[in-house]
């Protein structure tokens, strides 16, 4: 009976002018009821579905109505993106905050990590460093005892060495060789000379290193110690103006002193011995093995005071002790301009410079008498002999 009831209700729809019972009208409602939610489920899920996977194409009409019903994560495609929908907001919110906290934690664990990581960089860099200056210094060590045991290759035993300064009792050097000056531009200390009446108002004028601290740390080897023991003795002397601030002024500043300190670095002599004698400033030298250029031709003991390196701190005695008459008359030959000529390179060259000054040196130790040869069994040339007059341009 039942089963009969509801063949005969397959196909009967209310309006069809067939009276339909409560019961069956009932029936016939809900499934439609069913089947419009069953639509509007599955459009809803394709809604979500699309919500979920984040397409880029219409995301901005998703509504938070909508996003919240995105009940699962996906992994995300190439092209996609991800939506925080509201469902999960206070989830988020919680987990930002762990996340945030654990953020904050990680990033102070990284920064020791970083900060540990650099510290043995450097530790490391620093041994190597060390270990290679040793290294470094034990082979020029080794080489140069190797070089002073070999001497003068044979070539050169004979040869006249022209060099910048020099150094006695070198091993490369030898008696017979050409001290030449160092190269300083002629026409930029030209551009900074003051008047010839400018009074001399420093008494003791240097501007240079006292301490090499990247080549010596330790304050052992540099200038022997003897710049170091200027700084300290006379920084706070008044008739001291020293420093190793290198200012605009530097060629001015020293046409303004009376003495200038000339002391030795890592070679016995540095340029700062030119540019006393062209701006007319007495030099003092400071190095005891130093070799002048054209020490012959120049009077260097009538122009400069010399001062041993283990009297460096006694320099203000020595200098203040020095009578007036003398300066006077250093500074009157260092006025002489053949003397300031004597050291420079001009170009072109011009008569009495420093080329013609190694031009004759050579000619001095050419033979000028039929003597004056290798005999049987000599093996060195009297390189001395020559014209007296040679030996004093003026």
């Amino acid at each position: 009976m039942g089963h009969k009831e509801n063949q005969d209700c397959e196909g009967v729809k209310e309006g069809d002018g067939v009276e339909v019972s409560g019961k069956v009208k009932g029936t016939i409602e809900g499934n439609n009821e069913k089947g419009e939610k069953s639509e509007e489920s599955n459009l809803r899920n394709e809604e979500t579905q699309e919500i979920e996977e984040g397409q880029i194409n219409g995301w901005e009409k998703v509504t938070q109505e909508k996003a919240s019903r995105s009940p699962r994560s996906q992994v995300l495609k190439y092209g996609q993106v991800k939506i925080a929908t509201p469902s999960r907001f206070a989830v988020l919110s919680n987990s930002d905050e762990n996340e945030g906290n654990d953020t904050e934690e990680i990033d102070e664990v990284e920064v020791l990590r970083n900060e540990e990581a650099a510290d043995l960089y450097q530790s490391r860099m620093e041994d190597s460093i060390e270990g290679k200056r040793n290294d470094t210094e034990e082979i020029e060590e080794v080489e140069e005892e190797k070089a002073i045991g070999r001497g003068i290759l044979p070539l050169l035993q004979r040869a006249t060495l022209v060099q910048t300064f020099g150094q006695r009792n070198h091993v490369c050097l030898k008696e017979g060789s050409i001290t030449v000056p160092p190269y300083a531009p002629p026409q930029k200390m030209q551009s900074h000379l003051i008047p010839g009446k400018t009074p001399r108002s420093i008494f003791v004028y240097f501007r240079g290193l006292f301490y090499d601290v990247g080549n010596d740390p330790e304050g052992g080897y540099y200038a022997r110690g003897a710049r170091a023991a200027v700084w300290e003795n006379f920084k706070d002397n008044p008739l001291f103006d020293i420093s190793t601030e290198h200012p605009t002024t530097y060629y001015e500043d020293m046409q303004r002193a009376i003495f200038c300190l000339c002391p030795l670095g890592w070679a016995p002599w540095s340029p700062r011995l030119v540019e006393a004698v062209i701006f007319g400033c007495i030099p003092v030298i400071i190095a005891d093995d130093i070799v002048l250029p054209f020490a012959d031709a120049i009077p260097w003991e009538d122009i400069g005071v010399f001062v041993d390196e283990k009297d460096v701190p006694y320099l203000d005695t020595i200098l203040t002790s020095i009578p007036p008459e003398v300066i006077l008359r250093k500074q009157r030959l260092l006025a002489n301009p053949s003397m300031k000529q004597a050291m420079l390179f001009p170009q072109p060259a011009q008569p009495g410079d420093a080329f013609h000054q190694v031009l004759n040196g050579l000619a001095r130790k050419l033979p000028h008498d039929r003597s004056v040869y290798l005999r049987p069994g000599e093996k060195l040339l009297n390189w001395t002999a020559g014209p007296v007059a040679d030996l004093k341009p003026w």
